[in-house]
């Protein structure tokens, strides 16, 4: 449609005065340059909204519903006498960047001015209610004076009808609310104070508690759960009290025959069948030298050896876990001592044998000879003598887990597990150790391995391998029975809780099981008896009235019925409603019955009523 002169001029003049939104930054450039160059002073700011501001700051009294609504930022546009920018080209152009930007601070003001709205309005709140209740008590206090002074200075004043207590009340959550939303924070302080200092209370009294607790639980325990860990240096266990439930452990010693084996062979005493009848032997012809002329350390420590081994063969075997407790108990002294010898001593060889192994790296050659001949002696003693003493106690050690013993030569145990308790088991494990000390002495002191060795010493390496390989299996199995058994009494409250839970468990599986036995019995029950016939014949319960009248009981109270309303009934149709009798009967019972309503009557004193009269 063709344009106007006039409508294009006006059309003209609104596009100048209203510039496009939609051109871009470098057209908008462009078209404000030339009029920052012309107008450079001409800057104005923005005065937007700032009469609402300077008419709410006047007038801070007013309630806050008549006070206006908060006028919602919006977006401005940029200013048309902007200066243009030097950097450009580094200005992020996009414009969702600087909507967000808004945006941003328009919500920032926006929770800005209502927080100190609502902060106004409590402080304002507040002030009223505090003159309100100051109001109140002016006018309470001549009240009270006027009734006594006794009450007013010896008890507390009793508040108004006009609702002191409840501006006391408003008052006290007015300050709770400002001091949540802006206050000044005094009594949230206080009052995280005493938290505090209720926190710090609480931990005290439950710490007391949780540790007279934990004394009184650790009384109950084993002995072994006091252990700090299990070595093969440990205190001694005690065993348990009489009538205590003791944690028990199987222990697999499988490997001992082959240790027992070796000690006959080459390396150790070189002797066929029972070794151990040569090891006493040894040790009564050392016991009768050493009377004379005294014992070293290495003969000591045999002795001790074969005194510990004869103590554990004493002792009862398992499963009589009582009575071992029991013998235990009564000899524990004396198992202490052995063992506390054994240790002293074993260490003290040790010592000795590290003493000759510097002497002899030390010394001129006299004196290497003569450390050499010791180390050679200690050495023949300690597999000759030391280490089969010492599996030999091993055995009596493990035997009292219950294992068979075999009457063959070695005398060995059967592969069966042993049943164990801490304070039997416990000997294992110390035997061991001894072990594991002197098989390192010795082999500290052994010569290294030749290229070209005699077969008897290649012998005598392999018996001491399998004896080493056997003992690397038996240590870990016996120190893991004891960490077992530690573990058990260090939890006995758990231990009974699965045990309460799988008995509770067992018992509600044997009701479920004995309910479901019973219905299956009573069904049976039930079809066994409908297989059977009932016989037709069956006996009826006797009837006392018949027996005394010979008329059944309904029978009379349907004569009696029919006589009290019929002066003259029909006796024919009577006898129909009687099945079973005869007229004569019927009329002879009818007259029966009347006279004897008639007889208690007259009897009573009362005069009878007519229907007893007619025949």
């Amino acid at each position: 449609m063709p344009t106007t002169r006039r409508g294009a001029a006006a059309l003209a003049g609104r596009d100048s005065n209203h510039p496009p939104r939609s051109l871009g930054r470098a057209n908008a450039s462009q078209t404000t340059s030339p009029r920052v160059a012309g107008n450079a002073a001409s800057i104005t700011t923005p005065t937007r909204g700032t009469g609402k501001r300077n008419r709410r700051d006047a007038k801070p009294d007013a309630p806050v519903a008549k006070r206006p609504a908060l006028g919602r930022p919006s977006t401005r546009t940029g200013s048309r006498t902007a200066l243009e920018d030097e950097n450009e080209d580094d200005v992020p152009r996009d414009q969702t960047f600087y909507d967000e930007i808004n945006e941003k601070a328009a919500l920032r003001a926006k929770a800005k001015r209502r927080f100190v709205t609502w902060r106004e309005y409590y402080a304002a709140a507040e002030e009223q209610l505090l003159q309100e209740s100051q109001q109140s008590e002016r006018h309470a206090v001549p009240e009270t004076s006027e009734q006594g002074n006794s009450s007013s200075r010896y008890g507390p004043v009793e508040p108004s009808d006009d609702g002191g207590v409840a501006h006391e009340s408003h008052e006290q959550v007015g300050r709770q609310e400002d001091a949540g939303v802006g206050g000044n924070g005094d009594e949230a302080e206080e009052s995280e104070e005493e938290d505090d200092n209720s926190d710090h209370g609480a931990p005290e009294a439950t710490s007391s508690a949780v540790a007279s607790g934990n004394a009184s639980r650790m009384e109950k325990l084993e002995h072994v759960a006091h252990m700090d860990a299990i070595s093969t240096d440990m205190a001694y266990i005690e065993p348990e009290p009489p009538d205590t439930s003791v944690s028990t452990f199987n222990l697999d010693c499988d490997g001992l025959t082959t240790m027992i084996t070796a000690m006959g062979g080459r390396g150790w005493m070189d002797q066929r069948g029972e070794w151990a009848d040569g090891l006493l032997r040894i040790e009564e012809e050392s016991r009768a030298a050493s009377e004379v002329i005294g014992a070293n350390d290495c003969k000591k420590l045999f002795h001790e050896i074969i005194a510990l081994w004869r103590s554990l063969k004493d002792i009862p075997k398992a499963p009589s876990l009582n009575l071992q407790a029991r013998y235990l108990r009564e000899h524990s002294r004396k198992i202490q001592k052995h063992l506390k010898l054994v240790r002293t001593l074993t260490g003290q060889v040790k010592s000795d044998a590290s003493k000759s192994n510097l002497r002899r790296g030390n010394s001129k050659s006299k004196r290497n000879v003569h450390a050499q001949g010791q180390q050679r002696d200690l050495l023949k003693r300690i597999h000759g003598m030391l280490i089969p003493a010492l599996v030999l106690a091993l055995k009596e050690a493990l035997l009292l887990g219950g294992y068979s013993r075999l009457r063959t030569k070695p005398e060995v145990i059967g592969c069966k597990g042993g049943l164990f308790m801490a304070c039997t088991l416990q000997f294992a494990l110390r035997v061991v150790g001894f072990i594991d000390q002197l098989y390192g002495v010795a082999m500290a002191h052994l010569p290294p391995e030749k290229e070209k060795e005699s077969a008897a010493a290649t012998a005598r390496r392999r018996t001491r391998m399998e004896f080493a390989n056997c003992m690397q299996v038996l240590k870990p199995r016996i120190l893991a029975g004891m960490n077992e058994l530690k573990r058990l009494a260090e939890s006995p409250p758990l231990q009974v809780q699965l045990a309460e839970r799988s008995r509770s468990l067992r018992e509600a599986q044997e009701e479920r099981d004995r309910i479901i036995r019973q219905k299956k019995d009573e069904q049976m029950m039930l079809f066994v008896a409908s297989t059977k016939r009932m016989p037709e014949d069956t006996p009826k319960p006797r009837d006392e009235y018949y027996d005394r009248h010979g008329w059944r009981l309904w029978e009379d109270e349907v004569l009696l019925g029919v006589i009290r309303k019929t002066r003259s009934p029909n006796l024919v149709l009577l006898t129909r409603q009687v099945p079973g009798r005869s007229l004569g009967e019927v009329t002879n019972r009818v007259i029966e019955l009347r006279e004897w309503i008639k007889a208690k009557y007259e009897a009573a004193g009362v005069l009878p009523p007519k229907w007893c009269y007619h025949s």
